[in-house]
């Protein structure tokens, strides 16, 4: 499908927003294509952001994201945040005209909920679906877990909860039942939702989920990612993926070594997401749902044994259960104790390129923060370096 041959675009896209300079998108029969601009001019960048938002919408509606290869999912993620960077741009540009922005902001929310939601539901009347939405960042959420919401013209966007273990269901928010939580003063400090006589979710007064609520795998489910004492996966993908090997990967944003994120995939296909959040383990970290679909990260991804896995796993674990205080660094001292690492990293230095070849480092968490401090980036920028890739 062209939605997947579109590499020449997003480089030129990514250039013009980068650089600051003016440009059009056009569509071109079942394409789209760029035009560079002598100005910048209000309408016709609105118009620009409204024809790839349309475009998104058009070809993401058809997909099954379930059905979608790797790269297949990472091309469309690409896309998707591309798109929310040139709104942003846009917006900046042009903050006196807040309100403009507020049907690409609806077009925005309805793709990274799969592309199936019409964006005209957003009107005035559902402002707190809108809300319920944004402050819990379901979008961003549902978008990296690869999740797309069902919709109809009458019902409206169906939620999926976990309401019985391992049982997922779809929910309309015109058919939950929510029940008020008053202080002495009559003041209203969250709600708790029911569908029929089953608990659904709990919330704050601002619609937030209350700590013991998160999205893990295909739902929202009942579990503190930081108090629980078990570790559950972040998401179940097909074991044939990770070609049925476990592995190992360490995420970082923007080569700050604070947005570290382990990533640790097993042969059958589980995913675990582990780090940290205001001194404790958080399985995952919120950050894992939003470097997930970010193109600036830097990975690397190393094969492990059954058995390193195990011993990896289990030493998280027993920190989780027993609640015990944790530093992000302190991650890597985790693995660390199980592993020692003979690398070979492709680096990016100043612009520079570096290949430190068959280099063995017996501390590698002092080692990746040395690259991460010194700004060596571990991969291209938006690439990952892989060893033992099947």
């Amino acid at each position: 499908m062209e939605i997947f041959q579109l590499n020449s675009f997003i480089k030129s896209v990514r250039h013009y927003i980068k650089s600051k300079q003016p440009f059009a998108i056009e569509r071109k029969e079942n394409s789209i294509g760029v035009v560079q601009l002598k100005k910048f001019e209000f309408e016709r960048d609105l118009l620009t952001a409204d024809i790839f938002c349309e475009y998104l919408l058009e070809k993401t509606k058809i997909l099954d994201f379930k059905m979608l290869e790797i790269a297949q999912i990472s091309q469309l993620h690409t896309l998707i945040n591309l798109c929310s960077d040139l709104i942003e741009s846009y917006f900046r540009r042009y903050k006196k005209s807040k309100r403009s922005f507020n049907f690409l902001r609806n077009k925005l929310i309805a793709l990274r909920l799969g592309g199936r939601v019409d964006p005209l539901f957003f009107d005035d009347s559902k402002s707190e679906i809108l809300t319920f939405i944004s402050v819990n960042q379901l979008d961003i959420k549902f978008q990296a877990l690869k999740i797309q919401l069902p919709y109809d013209e009458v019902n409206g966007i169906a939620f999926p909860f976990e309401l019985e273990t391992g049982v997922i269901s779809y929910l309309y928010w015109k058919d939950l039942r929510r029940q008020e939580f008053v202080d002495k003063r009559g003041k209203i400090k969250g709600f708790r939702f029911y569908y029929k006589e089953k608990f659904a979710f709990q919330t704050d007064e601002n619609l937030k989920f209350i700590s013991q609520f998160t999205i893990l795998d295909r739902a929202i489910i009942q579990y503190d990612r930081v108090k629980s004492r078990a570790i559950r996966y972040v998401e179940k993908i097909n074991g044939m993926e990770n070609c049925g090997k476990n592995y190992l990967e360490i995420w970082i944003q923007n080569t700050q070594v604070e947005t570290m994120v382990v990533i640790l995939r097993t042969g059958d296909g589980r995913v675990y997401a582990i780090g940290t959040e205001s001194g404790y383990l958080a399985t995952p970290p919120d950050l894992y749902y939003k470097i997930h679909t970010n193109s600036d990260i830097s990975t690397y991804k190393l094969e492990i044994t059954s058995k390193e896995f195990e011993q990896i796993f289990s030493r998280f674990a027993k920190i989780k259960f027993n609640s015990a205080p944790i530093k992000f660094h302190c991650l890597l001292d985790v693995i660390d104790e199980v592993i020692h690492w003979g690398i070979e990293v492709h680096a990016t230095f100043f612009g520079k390129s570096f290949l430190l070849a068959g280099t063995f480092f017996p501390n590698f968490r002092s080692q990746l923060e040395d690259l991460v401090t010194n700004n060596i980036r571990l991969g291209e920028k938006g690439k990952s370096w892989e060893r033992n890739q099947c």
